[in-house]
């Protein structure tokens, strides 16, 4: 994976580039928060997946685009987890 900070939008945006047919799937995306009220912010994850298989490649693009809502559910509930066990 490769990632940046744009400070000025305050978005990380990324690409992972796979170990195997790293010609034929790319996977981008951006992450940034918006606030929602006191103390509250609600996180957002724009991804493109882009999968270039004949035959398979809308199985591949499901199987990536699963894999990727799950990670971020996980970060998710660790991130609440975080900042509830430092009191913020």
């Amino acid at each position: 994976e490769d990632g940046r900070f744009d400070p000025q939008t305050k978005r990380w945006t990324y690409s992972v580039t796979p170990s195997k047919m790293a010609d034929k799937i790319l996977t981008t995306g951006e992450v940034w928060t918006e606030p929602r009220g006191a103390r509250v912010i609600e996180r957002f994850l724009r991804t493109r997946i882009d999968v270039k298989i004949f035959g398979v490649g809308r199985m591949v693009e499901a199987f990536v685009a699963g894999t990727t809502k799950e990670n971020q559910e996980k970060a998710g509930r660790y991130t609440l987890q975080w900042i509830a066990t430092h009191g913020l």
